[in-house]
């Protein structure tokens, strides 16, 4: 493989799985900080006990977010590989089992297949919006 086709070819699969995952777990701890402060107050926690509620919810908040950008990723490298094609399709299907697998918990048939479109209509409508692009262009 020459290396104008590993340049083409991006970074490894797992290499944006950790990316990606990472990405969302500081967007995880920022939404649990922002969220957790705010509950913590509603809810009437005071000292100790209410740093005990936001750091609760920063963890639970970045392992979630994690989680699903890292089972997002992994989807969809894994599809580009195997299809050989870097189109919407890829984001279509990533977004569809990633909605799935967090609904599951659920048990709802209806929940999970509403949780997968959304999640697949919003990974497709994003991959339109703003491509992943690797390698990354305007440097």
């Amino acid at each position: 493989m020459s290396m104008q086709e590993l340049f083409e070819e991006g970074p490894p699969c797992a290499a944006r799985v950790v990316d990606g995952a990472l990405r969302m777990v500081v967007a995880g701890v920022t939404w649990g900080l922002i969220a957790g402060s705010h509950d913590s107050l509603k809810e009437g926690y005071r000292g100790v006990s209410r740093a005990a509620y936001v750091a609760k919810s920063v963890g639970r908040n970045s392992a979630l977010w994690g989680c699903c950008a890292g089972t997002y990723y992994g989807f969809n490298c894994g599809l580009e590989r195997l299809r050989r094609r870097r189109d919407w399709a890829n984001a279509a299907v990533a977004g569809a089992v990633t909605g799935a697998l967090l609904a599951a918990k659920s048990g709802s048939g209806a929940k999970i297949g509403a949780t997968s479109a959304t999640f697949a209509a919003v990974a497709t409508l994003l991959h339109h919006v703003s491509p992943l692009q690797y390698p990354p262009t305007g440097l």
